[in-house]
């Protein structure tokens, strides 16, 4: 199955793998919330999931399939091949990952070898990887620690209310929420909110 939010994408991998005797295209949805709608009542086998998508997101998705159908192989569809989404991804079982510009070659046997079990990566993300886990390592910084209220204001970002709807919904000031904006920002080391939103996920910050 395809789970993509952009038709071109979707009808260029139908194209591509139209004449193979051993794949088969059995559905292609646009949204996360889709595909496990439609794995509920069908089997699939191999699943390659878009990244960023309305409604429900690649990794919100790919994290559902490894509790609650970890027999479907998933492998991540990007326009980017951004380390920290990458690692997200293979942290929530995802078995390989395909940028959009890859070629028919690469698709198919891609597809092919993660059906069979194998996990499949570019040889240059995995040097980017390697690279990040190294670097990681050397520069280890303390995990960071938020408050009851910095979550549950992270939860909120997360879920896209603004600063007037987090203020509303927690009783407090517009102020008092860019205050834990900023100091959740800080204490992540990112820069602005899409990459808390991407920290949030990576780190698992919001599991409880």
């Amino acid at each position: 199955m395809v789970c993509d939010d952009h038709q071109l994408v979707v009808d260029g991998i139908k194209l591509m793998l139209s004449n193979h005797d051993e794949i088969a295209v059995i559905a292609s949805v646009s949204n996360g919330q889709q595909a496990i709608d439609y794995i509920k009542d069908n089997k699939v086998d191999v699943l390659l999931l878009d990244i960023n998508m309305p409604i429900m997101n690649g990794l919100k998705t790919c994290k559902y399939l490894q509790s609650n159908h970890p027999d479907i192989k998933v492998i991540g569809l990007s326009m980017v091949s951004d380390v920290e989404l990458i690692q997200s991804m293979i942290g929530y079982g995802a078995r390989g990952y395909l940028l959009k510009n890859s070629g028919q070659d690469e698709v198919i046997k891609t597809i092919l070898d993660v059906n069979h079990g194998k996990q499949v990566f570019d040889p240059t993300i995995l040097s980017d990887l390697l690279n990040r886990k190294v670097r990681k390592h050397e520069t280890k910084p303390a995990f960071p620690k938020l408050s009851r209220r910095e979550k549950e204001v992270l939860q909120l970002i997360v879920d896209e209310h603004t600063t007037s709807e987090i203020a509303e919904s927690l009783f407090i000031s517009f102020g008092t929420v860019e205050s834990h904006r900023r100091n959740i920002i800080s204490k992540l080391g990112v820069r602005n909110t899409a990459g808390l939103v991407r920290m949030a996920f990576e780190l698992g910050l919001l599991e409880d």
